[in-house]
Formats: structure tokens, C-alpha cells, sequence
């Protein structure tokens, strides 16, 4: 059969503060934020406070670490700055308890510096991905090829040897061998099978123990990249079509709630508009995925213009989630309960 084959490659790095991602044609940034942290510990006499994520499994990994039964350990929450993904808060209530064990009786504030959190705290992991595709006669997918490298995205406590501190000590713990996070929820294969259905595809994840930075969970996990690849590739496969993005998407997807999101993403944007497409100083674009593969559905429209004589940019973004009341977004979607209801937002961006 008569056919096109376009590949391209898409990679990411992280930094301190920033991904990479390097794309065949061009480079794209943008941040991770870090929140500083600020553990408190109390009067009261083995217990620290935290704005900890996961204050169970601090709290276990402290008292391993400390040689104390955990009903001798009191983790207490603090309202602070805290994070979707894994920063230095346990780090930090683990050098706050060690502290106040040498100090009995006494209260402890300890506070690390933003240089210092971004210095020790754990990175998003470094992920790269390489995707074919053929396209037949008519301008359809018949083949998907995509491939993935990552470390682990999770290294949260855990046993006492995932704290620095404890890694440490004069008898030091040993850090735990990484692990991949098992599908369907995944780490960093999350929303690496594509929703598009295609006669024949392969999805391969490269699980990549050895670790040449500290790494761990980054808001998401491995589905910003997934996402940003999957859906930057169907663009550039809808534009080797001849397509229209938001066409060639459905096109490809047979989900009722996935067609009806994008669907209703595009006729309020005003997609079919075509009259501002050429524009000069004038892009848009089109994306849609659903959290973890098996929660809420999303889609977004955005429109920026540049104003190259000044270099201030502005747009709108039209998004839409198809959802469910009952905290979906944990990945507890079930099909068959609640009312469907939909949230549409638009947003002005503004940037100088």
C-alpha cells in the first residue's frame, strides 16, 4: 500500500530549574518550579512539623532512621509551600528530627535555603522518546512506533535510606535500588499508549536504573513528555496529511467522551475560523490527552500573537475537561456513577 513514514525525535532534561525539551526542529523550555522549604519542630519531645505530601511514610522513614518505634514519633502537619512531585521536605524534617534528638527538650527550627533545596532536592528524571508513524494513501495512521528512555519517578520514603541524612550517618543507610512504577498508572511510561487507535502499534519503555542525579516524582510524572510528544507528533502527522489537527485527532479516536471534549474545545475556540490563520505574527494549536490514561479528559485551544517590534506576546486559551465529581483525578474514574458535567475556562496570557 502506498504510504508515507515520518520520524522525528523528541528528548527532555532536566535542570535545577528548568526542562529541556530538543525537538527535531527547534528547542522548547519551560520551568519546574521548587518550592522552598521550612520544617518546625515543637516543644513536645520526638515530633517534628512538615508540609509534607506523604507525612505516613516520612514518619516511618524517620523512625527507622532514628532507631524509634513509629508510635515514638509524632509528624505533625504545617501549613507551607508544598508541591505535586517529591522535594526536599522529607530531607529537611529528617535534619530537623536528628537535630532535635541532639537537643532533648528544646524546640529546633530548621530551614533550608532555596539554593540549598535546589542544590539537594530530587530532579525530575531526564526522559528522551523517539516515534515513527506511516501514514497510508488516504492520510491515516496504519503503523506507530513509539519508544521511551527514563529513570524512576518515584523515590519518595520509603525506607530511612531514600533521606539524605540517613545516607549520612556514621552508619549510613543504604538508598533503595530504583524501580519503575507499574502500569496502568505508570511513571514514566503515564500516557505513553496513545488513546488514537491505530491498526498495528508498539509502545517500548527503556526503564533506566542508574541515575547520574537524584531523581523523583515531577508533577505528573512521565506524561508531560508522553503528552507533549504524542500530540506535537500528531501534528506534524497531520500537517504531512494535509489535515487539520483538530480533524485528523478524530479521525483517529472512537471515545464518545475524548470526540465530544475535543469537539466542544474546537467549536467554541472557533477552530474552524480560518480567516486570522495567516495572520503575520499570529499561531495557534491543539492538544488533548486524559489524566493517567483512565481519569479526566482534557483539551486545549490556544492563540498567540507576537508583536515582533516589541517582543510582548498575548493569546487566549480555550480549555475543556470532561470529568466526574468524586475526585477523579486520583484515577478512581468509574464509568457507570455519578453525572457527566464539563467545565469550560477561558484564559487571557499576557506576556512582556
Amino acid at each position: 500500500m502506498p504510504g508515507r513514514s515520518i520520524a522525528r525525535r523528541f528528548a527532555i532534561s532536566v535542570g535545577v530549574v528548568c526542562l529541556v525539551l530538543a525537538l527535531g526542529i527547534g528547542t522548547f523550555f519551560f520551568a519546574a518550579q521548587a518550592p522552598s522549604m521550612d520544617p518546625i519542630v515543637p516543644p513536645p519531645a520526638n515530633s517534628f512539623a512538615s508540609d509534607l505530601v506523604q507525612r505516613g511514610a516520612t514518619l516511618a522513614a524517620i523512625a527507622e532512621m532514628l532507631g524509634m518505634p513509629k508510635d515514638k514519633v509524632r509528624c505533625i502537619h504545617a501549613e507551607g509551600a508544598g508541591c505535586y512531585g517529591h522535594n526536599a521536605a522529607d530531607d529537611a524534617a529528617a535534619d530537623a528530627a536528628l537535630l532535635a534528638r541532639a537537643v532533648p527538650g528544646r524546640p529546633v527550627r530548621l530551614q533550608w535555603m532555596r539554593e540549598q533545596e535546589h542544590a539537594w532536592e530530587p530532579y525530575g528524571p531526564a526522559m528522551a522518546v523517539k516515534v515513527e508513524a506511516g501514514l497510508d494513501a488516504s492520510g491515516k495512521v496504519i503503523d506507530w512506533d513509539y519508544t521511551l528512555w527514563s529513570n524512576t519517578h518515584a523515590t519518595r520514603p520509603g525506607p530511612a535510606g531514600s533521606l539524605i541524612a540517613a545516607r549520612s550517618l556514621a552508619a549510613p543507610f543504604q538508598q533503595p535500588a530504583p524501580r519503575p512504577i507499574p502500569m496502568p498508572e505508570g511513571g514514566g511510561d503515564r500516557n505513553s499508549i496513545p488513546l488514537y487507535q491505530f491498526p498495528s502499534a508498539r509502545v517500548m519503555h527503556h526503564f533506566i536504573p542508574a541515575m547520574p542525579v537524584r531523581v523523583s516524582a515531577l508533577r505528573a510524572l512521565g506524561a508531560h513528555m508522553n503528552v507533549f510528544a504524542i500530540e506535537s507528533f500528531m501534528d506534524e502527522l497531520a500537517a504531512a496529511a494535509g489535515a487539520d489537527p483538530v480533524q485528523f485527532r478524530l479521525q483517529h479516536l472512537d471515545d464518545a467522551r475524548a470526540r465530544d471534549v475535543i469537539s466542544a474545545v474546537a467549536q467554541r475556540f472557533g477552530w474552524s475560523d480560518t480567516s486570522r490563520r495567516k495572520l503575520p505574527g499570529r499561531g495557534r494549536g491543539f492538544a488533548f490527552a486524559r489524566y493517567k490514561n483512565l481519569a479526566a479528559y482534557c483539551a486545549v485551544a490556544c492563540e498567540m500573537e507576537v508583536k515582533r517590534e516589541t517582543g510582548h506576546a498575548h493569546g487566549a486559551c480555550r480549555r475543556r475537561r470532561r470529568c466526574r465529581p468524586g475526585g477523579q483525578s486520583r484515577g478512581d474514574y468509574q464509568p457507570d456513577r455519578g453525572r457527566d458535567f464539563a467545565v469550560d475556562e477561558l484564559d487571557l496570557v499576557r506576556k512582556r
